[in-house]
C-alpha cells in the first residue's frame, strides 16, 4: 500500500476515533437521563413516558451512530492490516 493511502488511513482512523470519543459521553448522559425519568417519583406518568421513550431513542440513535463509527473503524483497520 502506497504511503499515502496509509496516512489517508490513518487520519481516517483518528477522525473516527475522535468522534467515537465525542459520542461516548453523550450516550453516557443519555443513559443517565433515562435512568433519572424512571426513578422520579414526582413527575407526570404520561408526560414521564413520553419522555423515556424520547431519551430511549436518543440513546438508540446515539448507540446507532456508534455502531456505524465502528464499523468503520474496524474497516479501515483491517484494510490496514491486509496491506502491512
Amino acid at each position: 500500500m502506497a504511503l499515502t493511502a496509509q496516512l489517508y488511513i490513518h487520519q481516517r482512523l483518528a477522525l473516527l476515533e475522535g468522534r467515537l470519543n465525542a459520542l461516548r459521553p453523550h450516550i453516557a448522559r443519555a443513559h443517565r437521563t433515562l435512568e433519572l425519568m424512571r426513578s422520579s417519583e414526582d413527575a407526570n406518568e404520561r408526560l414521564r413516558s413520553a419522555q423515556v421513550a424520547a431519551a430511549r431513542a436518543m440513546a438508540d440513535s446515539l448507540e446507532a451512530h456508534e455502531r456505524k463509527l465502528l464499523t468503520a473503524r474496524r474497516a479501515l483497520s483491517a484494510e490496514l492490516s491486509d496491506e502491512i
